[in-house]
């Protein structure tokens, strides 16, 4: 995985370890509401990466530009009695609502793209209908299998057992998370990593807290500084979001 992913991985987990948590401990002696899990997508940093195959998971959202893990869904061999060239398709589980972009897949560490036609994938957006792709190459995916309100990702294997001679690869996804953060100095939503503003989608979209009951003017303040540009030693630049860890 990129210096770069690794990077942001850690930032936005440390961020949320450091200003989500106590924020919500401080909302939740006001409102009667239970402590967030450790990480900024609900889980711990080392849960995020993981792919977890269980029938029951809790709600993960995921925020910022991160590399996750996620919940296997499906895993099906296409039809027939291929050897090598034979496809395998599975699907991922990453957040809960609409993420704003799957930038990246690596297998077992390494980019995708090094596994040339023997890999390929594809975001599935909190999809309305059944993927035309599953329902066209995955024998068993019926119509009836949507998926609405999450959003997954799609994977395509085709076997080639020099390549894959350590068996299936383990993919960890690198995403742009949740689009639908409100931001109240523009009265719009979309994505966004600032910490203010994604604890201000939490209080209202998981605490249910009232608009007339919240600090707006503190909040904006807030969402200033986390945009703040500061200056490292080193004379590079980025934002105060991106220091809290």
């Amino acid at each position: 995985m990129s210096k770069a992913v690794k990077s942001v991985t850690r930032a936005v987990t440390g961020v949320f370890d450091a200003v989500l948590k106590p924020v919500q401990k401080v909302i939740g002696k006001l409102f009667g509401v239970p402590d967030l899990p450790s990480g900024g997508a609900g889980n711990s940093a080392s849960e995020l990466k993981q792919i977890i195959r269980s029938s029951k998971e809790p709600a993960r959202y995921v925020f910022g530009h991160i590399g996750v893990g996620g919940l296997q869904l499906w895993a099906q061999e296409e039809d027939g009695d291929q050897t090598e060239g034979e496809e395998l398709y599975q699907v991922f589980a990453i957040s809960e609502g609409e993420l704003q972009s799957l930038d990246n897949v690596y297998l077992d560490q390494s980019p995708i793209s090094e596994a040339g036609d023997r890999a390929s994938f594809a975001l599935l957006k909190s999809p309305t209908i059944a993927d035309p792709y599953l329902l066209a190459n995955s024998p068993g995916w019926q119509s009836s299998m949507i998926g609405r309100g999450l959003s997954a990702a799609r994977l395509t294997l085709r076997y080639d057992p020099d390549y894959f001679s350590s068996g299936l690869p383990t993919p960890l996804f690198e995403v742009h998370g949740r689009n639908d953060i409100y931001d109240p100095r523009t009265e719009t939503s979309g994505y966004s990593d600032n910490v203010a503003l994604v604890t201000l989608w939490y209080i209202r979209n998981r605490l249910d807290v009232p608009d007339d009951e919240i600090l707006w003017e503190s909040f904006i303040e807030a969402a200033n500084i986390c945009d703040e540009v500061i200056t490292n030693p080193d004379g590079s630049t980025e934002q105060r979001l991106h220091n809290l860890n």
